[in-house]
Formats: C-alpha cells, structure tokens, sequence
C-alpha cells in the first residue's frame, strides 16, 4: 500500500520539474526559439501526464466512487498523452534538423500513426482491451492488449529514431545523442515493464525529456558564446572599416600639395605660410581626432573642420573660389568627416574645374526644417550628369568620398543623403538628419 504512495509521489515531483522546465523553455528568450519551443511542448506534455499518473498511483484501489473515477480519468489521460508524444518527439527532431524541411514527410507520417494508436486506445477502452479499472476493488488491470498498444506507441518512435541515425549528418553530436536515448531509454524500461508488470516508461521518459532541457539549455549557451564571438568580429571589423574611411579622408595628394604650397609660401609671404601651417595641424588633427569617434559629434565640431579644410584650400586656389556660410541650426549631431569631404569634392571636382577666369562659389548651409535638420554643399561648379553618376556609384573606386559620406551617416536612423547636379551649372549635396 505505501509502495502506491511512493510512486503517485515521485509522479508527482516528476510531472512539476517537467512544468517548471516547459515554463523556463516557453518564457525564456533564446537563439534556438524554435527548438525550444518544440521541447517546451513536449515538457508541458509529459508533465501532464506524470500528474495524470501519479493521480492515478495514488487513488489507485482506493475505495469510493470518486477516487475510482479519478483513477479511470487518470489512466485514460495517461495512455492518451503517451499516444501524442511520438508527434512531439518528431516534430523536436524536425526543429533539430539543419534542414528542418526534410523532415516534412516524417512528421505527416507519424502523426497519421499516432493518430491510429489514439483510435486504437479510445476503442479498446470501451471493451478493456489494453487496460481496465475494476469497479469492485478500483485496481488498474492490464487487458490482453497490452503488449500490442506497447508496440503501436514505439513503432513512430523507431521510425523517427531509424531517420536519424540514416541522417546523422543533419544533427549537431550533442542533439543526435540525446535524440537517441530518448528512444533508446523508455523502449528498454518498457520491454521490462511487460515481465514485471509494472510501468517504468513514464520514469524513464521524464528523466530523458529532463536531459533533453539539460542538453537544450548548453547548446542555447554555447550558441550564445559563439553568437557574441561573432558580434564582436563584427565590431572589430567594423572599427578597421571606419579607420580605413576616415583615414581614406586624408589624401596624399592633398597633403604634398598643401606642403608644397607652404615651401613656396616660405619665400613668399612668410605669414601665409604659418597660417597654412597652423590650419593643417588643426585639420591633421580633428581628422585622426574623427577615428576615434565612434558616435555622431556636434554639428559646429564638423563644420569647424570643414572652415580650417576650406581655408588652406582657398590659400591654394587663390582667388579661385569665394565661401558662403548660411548656418542658421547647430543644436545636432552628425557623424564626423560628413560635410568635410562633400566640401572638397565641391572644390576638387566642381570649382577648380571651372575655366580661370570664372570664379567658383560654395555654399555651405545648415537649417531646422521642422522634422528634420538640413545640410547643404552647394557650388556653382562644372556639374556632372546624374545618370552617368548613378551608372558609376557602385563602381569600385569611383565617387569615393560621397561613397564614404553615405556609408557614414547610415549610423543615424532614416538619415539620408540626396544629390542633385546638372553639367555646366553645379551640383547641390543634401544631408537630412531626422530629429527622432
């Protein structure tokens, strides 16, 4: 009598540790969501069913007509469970899948076989044919079928266990393992079951849905690391991308010309050349100083490295262009090295292509527009045909510094960068940074 009270007991204890993984496994964010959820089922399932069980243990000969109706629902639900399990165990080894659509067919043919072991026990509950409650003494009796509903319930679950031997290859070594002795376990406790005359499966069953969790929660670990291994190459290679862009801002050729120009300007006009000197320190600086800057800076930082470029440039082209500024917003952030290089562009590709005797004119200009802040590099330049530019846009070493400026300012959400141009007039760069 105390034997049945230990079982009820144990089922019991089994059945919550099965909730409370099913509850962890549903609730809990993870990287193998659908794997998760198919176990959480299969958890949900089986812990139901040691409750069913063990109500069934424990009410089991117990007199009155209520401890014997719970003893046949108990048992009904069991046997019913178990008929459904096949499905879930199938569809976990289908979730597990590196190709979960080949497992389809698999998953079609064992629900149509769990489905017939359904029947099979609904009918043969009516004439006692797997198992029966006697009504006199309220004790679970096995009927003559016993051993075939046993085979029924294992036929979809050798199956499944046969698919993923012959597709070992589609299953990481600690999934394929744990798949394995979830069959293997309970089919060696149930051939026990059919000399000892009593149900072992159930045990066996949740102690192996139990590894399962144990196994489901390292691969979710281990996928975690490798996850964050994988962010942080990313990161990594996203930092030497915005070196190489801000790096690639400080052309060579700008600066042996820049120096060359100060060599002259040394015999020249001595205070010119400090001038010079001092702005490219300031613009050497403020662009190394741009590497450094992973986050958008104030919008008057860029436009102060835009002036001191602007400025050395003019001492260059002397008398070639004329600078215009029209600030009339500065309370944003924007990414560095934005307005800089679509000003040189303006005055490399734009101005200084304009015939000698045809003086250039930029416009550099900033505005609160409601929703969003605006800026503009405007010139009077030789322009360029858009069709043309959009042919070459994707072009490997063409339009690189516009290249850049857009591949920077994709750090801000919904920032865009639009440009209008038009041979002989000029061309109009915009920069739109949304306030939200």
């Amino acid at each position: 009598m105390i034997e049945k009270y230990i079982y009820a007991s144990t089922e019991i204890l089994s059945g919550s540790l099965a909730f409370v993984a099913a509850a962890y496994l549903f609730l809990t964010s993870s990287y193998i969501k659908k794997q998760y959820r198919a176990l959480g089922a299969i958890e949900l399932l089986v812990g139901i069913l040691m409750l069913c069980d063990g109500l069934a243990w424990y009410f089991n000969g117990s007199p009155g007509k209520t401890a014997y109706l719970i003893n046949v629902f108990g048992n009904f639900m069991t046997f019913s469970l178990i008929a459904l399990l096949p499905i879930l165990y199938c569809l976990y080894i289908v979730q597990s899948m590196n190709d979960d659509r080949r497992g389809v067919g698999l998953l079609r043919g064992i629900i149509a076989i769990s489905a017939a072991t359904e029947l099979f026990h609904v009918i043969s509950y009516l004439n006692r044919y797997i198992y029966w409650i006697d009504p006199a003494s309220n004790l679970y009796q096995r009927g003559p079928g016993f051993t075939i509903w046993s085979v029924l319930f294992f036929i979809p679950v050798i199956i499944s266990v046969s698919y993923v031997v012959s597709h070992k290859q589609l299953f990481n070594k600690r999934r394929y393992s744990v798949i394995v002795i979830f069959a293997a376990i309970p089919t060696l406790t149930a051939i026990v079951n059919l000399f000892i005359g009593m149900s072992l499966s159930n045990y066996a069953i949740c102690v192996c849905v139990l590894v399962m969790f144990m196994q489901a929660l390292q691969d979710n670990v281990l996928i975690m690391i490798e996850q964050r291994e994988q962010i942080k190459r990313q990161d990594d290679e996203l930092e030497d991308m915005r070196q190489r862009i801000a790096l690639s801002q400080i052309k060579p050729h700008f600066l042996y010309n820049t120096l060359n120009s100060i060599y002259v300007l040394c015999d020249t006009d001595k205070e010119k050349a400090k001038f010079v000197v001092n702005h490219l320190a300031d613009y050497l600086r403020q662009s190394i100083g741009s590497i450094e800057s992973k986050e958008p800076i104030p919008f008057e930082e860029e436009l102060e490295h835009t002036k001191v470029y602007i400025d050395i440039e003019k001492v260059r082209f002397e008398g070639r262009f004329d600078v215009e500024y029209r600030i009339n917003a500065t309370d944003f952030s924007i990414p560095a090295l934005t307005v800089q290089p679509m000003a040189e562009n303006a005055i490399k590709h734009g101005l200084c292509k304009k015939r000698l005797r045809e003086k250039g004119r930029l416009v550099i200009s900033s505005d609160d527009m409601g929703d969003y802040f605006r800026v503009c590099v405007e010139d009077n330049g030789v322009g360029f045909d858009m069709e043309e530019y959009s042919k070459r846009d994707t072009v490997p070493g063409q339009h690189i510094g516009l290249r850049n400026v857009k591949e920077r300012i994709r750090i801000m959400k919904n920032a865009e960068m639009l440009i209008q141009s038009e041979v002989g007039k000029g061309t109009k760069i915009e920069i739109r940074i949304p306030k939200n």
